[in-house]
């Protein structure tokens, strides 16, 4: 993974420069083509293109700039369609293949996410939960 100043340098060697977004059609089309994050043009001091143009479109996500601890100084593209994988283990006597069960799991865990802010997520069982017989919940105990 390149730095912000070693991205433009690749792209300017390479190609022209880094990716400059000045409309919302220009940031679907990059957001089409970056999988997780792209750096692109925009640097500050004042906010500025690579090429030295001030542009007036900007597509921040919220609360951004922040500057946090004076050290952002360039840009990245976030696509927002990032996928997290999470492994957990329950332990409960509850039939955990029953639907209703699990998707009760699931509200449960999109009210948390939602809690600390998180939003436009979707939320689903990639192998789904397995009933243990009781012998198996005492094993786990032991």
């Amino acid at each position: 993974q390149l730095s912000w100043k070693s991205a433009k340098s690749y792209c300017r060697t390479h190609y022209t420069d880094l990716a400059k977004i000045e409309n919302q059609a220009e940031n679907q089309q990059v957001s089409s083509n970056v999988t997780t994050f792209a750096w692109i043009g925009l640097s500050r001091d004042p906010w500025t293109w690579s090429d030295g143009s001030i542009g007036s479109f900007r597509h921040w996500l919220v609360n951004e700039p922040d500057n946090k601890e004076s050290v952002q100084f360039c840009s990245v593209f976030l696509n927002g369609r990032k996928r997290i994988r999470i492994r957990i283990k329950i332990h409960s006597n509850f039939d955990l293949t029953n639907q209703e069960m699990k998707d009760n799991i699931l509200l449960q865990m999109a009210a948390s996410l939602a809690s600390t802010g998180n939003k436009g997520f979707n939320l689903s069982w990639s192998v789904p939960p397995t009933k243990l017989e009781p012998e198996d919940l005492n094993h786990d105990n032991k």
